[in-house]
């Protein structure tokens, strides 16, 4: 390339540059050169921070992923004590970061750990306008350790009194009532939060009275009490 082509002079606030064939001209004493006009293209930086897709290791986000909606919850089993979030930007020159790690568009973040109960994951996303950040939650809830607990706290029935008085380690008592009292109900309490139990195969909500529960009667006789003496009797009461 000739020499003269890299000769350029700020003319007006133009760009004023020479070609191989051109000549110097002068003006007022001044040596001037033709005029190159020079295009300039503006990129205006995109303010997209969506995300087009957000996929968790373990568990399922619900609701199912949109990229305008941000919020979202998963629940993982007691096993699963880390999981890893693979978020995908919308706009190519969007960053993002997991719980403030940043992580390259369509790859998993690193191991994030698990501890028991709610444990909150968030996915920021910065547009390339590196003002507009828009940021994903995931709320992800692990289950406790499955326990073998099958015990009761407590138990109570709604008339008579349990005979032996309840502990946890006996399972058999024994009860009478009234002839006036036709139903009973059974309150059963779990020992372990996890735990369900059901009175006469209905499920009951721990700490909660069962539905009523009819009692029969029972006559005795004999030669020293009067044949109109009733005693009623509870039915034995089953817990599952």
């Amino acid at each position: 390339m000739s020499p003269r082509l890299n000769r350029f002079k700020l003319y007006q606030y133009g760009i004023l540059a020479a070609t191989a064939s051109d000549t110097p001209k002068t003006a007022d004493n001044q040596q001037i050169y033709d005029w190159v006009t020079y295009t300039l293209n503006t990129v205006t930086p995109s303010s997209d921070a969506t995300l087009s897709n957000l996929i968790i290791s373990s568990g399922t986000l619900t609701p199912s992923f949109t990229a305008s909606n941000i919020s979202y919850t998963a629940s993982i089993n007691n096993s699963v004590s880390t999981v890893t979030v693979t978020p995908t930007v919308n706009q190519a020159n969007a960053t993002v970061k997991v719980n403030g790690t940043a992580v390259n568009s369509g790859t998993a973040s690193g191991n994030i750990n698990m501890a028991v109960g709610a444990n909150t994951i968030t996915v920021a996303v910065t547009a390339q306008d590196t003002t507009t950040v828009k940021t994903y939650t995931i709320v992800v809830t692990r289950a406790a350790a499955l326990s073998s607990d099958a015990t009761l706290s407590n138990l109570v029935i709604s008339s008579g009194t349990l005979t032996p008085s309840f502990t946890a380690s006996n399972i058999s008592y024994t009860a009478s009532i009234n002839n006036s009292v036709s139903t009973v109900t059974v309150t059963p309490t779990v020992n372990q939060a996890n735990a369900t139990v059901k009175v006469n195969g209905t499920a009951v909500n721990s700490g909660t009275a069962s539905g009523n529960i009819n009692m029969a009667w029972e006559q005795t006789q004999s030669r020293w009490q009067s044949p109109r003496r009733i005693r009623r009797r509870s039915r034995p009461t089953r817990l599952l």
